[in-house]
């Protein structure tokens, strides 16, 4: 399947290039995208024909920058329903893991990955073919605006690796960083202090996150609905709190063997247990924010079968017993 991406990217394209008083539409017919798909909720491009028109944006011009400036532009409603979903995240780490989990729904061309790396996370942007450098340079500055709009604009990220400097705007992108930018690290790679990734938020809200989560995973289904890991990411919402799931259970609701889910989750680059632990891990920041919430109850409604097992899961994701972590994110609101 050719790899798509959502055509609200090009809603910004279209902003920027009136803004620097050019005929925006003239520079979408030359690249044979049709105008009129923007204002179709969901509507989507191919990834030819938007490198076709970050090349022609780039010549017209003359301004290497212009993917910088096209991801400044960034709003709530770029991003379709995750937009508002990471305005409502808990932590700025509770975001990034949503934008790993519906990633997708912006851009298929890419896959996104968050790792704790001790003082710091990493989210790392990879994808098997080339992306478009402007592209890529627009990712990376609305991830910054993104952030900035969630946890402040003083925000500055701890560094940002590229795979090459060839065909980046290495003095836009750090300009607007305000941070070191690694030019050869062979990945494009954001990495965020772990400081910043777990404070609490106080505009966090689990109702309004959640609402746009089942927004996210529908459209998801909708695009693709041969892709195993959407469909069992639903599945997961919904037996969570019934207990324990296991693999078989959830291959037999979606009517495949076991190997056969396994064998279709590896294709995706992913596994059953990659995405329950996601899983569990996002619930249980947002459940440990729930004060009347005692840790036995969450216990259960991540499926564990005793506190024992939680815990052990809690040093693993956040270092911290469940009632330490609580104890921090609550010091940080004070």
């Amino acid at each position: 399947m050719a790899a798509t991406t959502l055509a609200s990217w090009a809603v910004l394209i279209w902003r920027e290039l009136e803004f620097r008083g050019l005929d925006a539409r003239r520079f979408f017919h030359a690249c044979q995208l049709d105008p009129s798909k923007m204002g179709q909720a969901g509507a989507r491009y191919s990834k030819e024909s938007m490198s076709r028109l970050w090349d022609l944006c780039i010549k017209q011009t003359a301004d290497i920058g212009f993917g910088v400036a096209v991801g400044k532009r960034w709003s709530p409603t770029t991003f379709h329903a995750l937009g508002i979903s990471w305005l409502a995240s808990s932590s700025l780490g509770d975001g990034l893991q949503r934008f790993v989990r519906y990633g997708k729904l912006v851009t298929d061309a890419v896959t996104l990955e968050v790792e704790d790396k001790g003082p710091v996370t990493q989210m790392n942007i990879l994808s098997a073919t080339p992306v478009h450098p402007a592209a890529s340079a627009a990712s990376i500055a609305a991830v910054i605006a993104m952030t900035r709009m969630l946890v402040g604009d003083s925000f500055v990220p701890v560094r940002i690796d590229l795979i090459s400097a060839e065909g980046f705007a290495v003095d836009a992108l750090t300009e607007y960083a305000q941070c070191p930018v690694e030019q050869n690290a062979g990945r494009i790679r954001i990495v965020f202090s772990r400081s910043d990734i777990v404070r609490f938020l106080p505009t966090a809200n689990s109702a309004l996150s959640e609402a746009n989560d089942a927004v996210a995973v529908a459209y998801l289904s909708s695009l693709d609905k041969s892709c195993v890991s959407t469909q069992l990411i639903n599945l997961l919402h919904e037996l969570l709190p019934v207990g324990k799931v296991t693999e078989e259970m959830v291959a037999r609701s979606l009517n495949m063997s076991t190997r056969t889910m396994q064998r279709r989750l590896a294709e995706e680059d992913t596994s059953f247990g990659l995405l329950y632990e996601a899983l569990r891990q996002e619930k249980a920041v947002q459940y440990l924010r729930i004060a009347h919430l005692s840790v036995s109850e969450i216990t259960y409604l991540l499926g564990y079968s005793e506190p024992a097992n939680f815990t052990r899961a809690c040093k693993r994701w956040f270092g911290l017993s469940p009632t330490q972590y609580r104890q921090q994110q609550a010091s940080v609101v004070a």
